[in-house]
């Protein structure tokens, strides 16, 4: 099974932080250091980043190397 997009798997990232509209909770920074499992492949348009989180924290056999990513998200206004 291939990994989604780079860009999936960061959306979700963000997504899994977010509060529900009207939770009460207002995150404006957040900083996310994760481990992720990157490989590019070829695409239509030439080649592509895909990954996602390691399936197990555990050594076990064969697994592709994991690159420790850090993602910062913060609120701004729109417009600026």
């Amino acid at each position: 099974m291939s990994a989604p997009e780079l860009h999936r798997t960061l959306t979700a990232l963000v997504e899994a932080i977010s509060p529900p509209p009207g939770g009460g909770l207002r995150i404006d920074r957040a900083d996310l250091l994760v481990p992720l499992e990157v490989t590019m492949l070829p695409g239509p348009d030439g080649p592509r980043l895909h990954a996602r989180v390691p399936h197990s924290r555990w050594i076990a056999g064969f697994q592709p190397p994991v690159a420790m990513s850090r993602l910062s998200v913060e609120a701004v206004r729109d417009g600026g």
